[in-house]
């Protein structure tokens, strides 16, 4: 999937949309800044990345139809290592 920088800051406009209306969705990222960290001090490779990815590509796929309300919303990447 090819994406231009409109699409992109459209996703990213999403994204802020998303944690501005719904913080609570977004409480478990602490999991995921430590389990990052975790992996990373530990020589292992981190999925936070892919599942970013997943989420963004969600976000550009569904467009404002990812936010049609309560839950409807496309989920912040989980925590994992």
């Amino acid at each position: 999937m090819e994406v231009s920088e409109q699409q992109m800051a459209a996703a990213f406009d999403r994204w802020m949309l998303e944690y501005t209306e719904h913080p609570e969705r977004f409480g478990h990222q602490w999991e995921s800044i430590r389990k990052f960290l975790e992996a990373r001090l530990g020589g292992e490779e981190s999925s936070y990345g892919r599942e970013a990815t997943a989420y963004f590509m969600r976000l550009l796929r569904d467009g404002d139809a990812a936010f049609a309300g309560p839950g409807k919303s496309a989920a912040p990447p989980a925590a994992s290592a």
